[in-house]
């Protein structure tokens, strides 16, 4: 209950689980690199084919969870499209 009350919500506290879910599979995809290459001694192009493809993802799936943790206001950075439509919309002036 303490980590709800830290993070203000439920869906706040998923989202950073999330973050560091994906930040863990991104430094396990790293390490996995270094045991194939210099623990198993395997070829360079082997054990960058076999890590780049999940680094890849992982990445693709970090960048979803930040652009997930600026919607809900984990990290800064970004507003919500409802608040910048609703500064446009009053910058313009009324509409005919």
């Amino acid at each position: 209950m303490l980590a709800v009350i830290v993070f203000g919500s439920s869906s706040k506290l998923a989202g950073a689980y999330g973050i560091a879910v994906t930040i863990d599979m991104l430094i396990t995809t790293t390490m996995t690199f270094f045991v194939i290459r210099y623990g198993w001694k395997y070829p360079w192009s082997l054990c960058l084919a076999a890590t780049g493809f999940f680094f890849v993802v992982d990445i693709g799936l970090l960048r979803g969870q930040r652009g997930q943790a600026v919607r809900r206001r984990l990290v800064p950075g970004g507003a919500r499209r409802a608040d910048v439509h609703a500064d446009d919309d009053l910058e313009a002036g009324p509409s005919r």
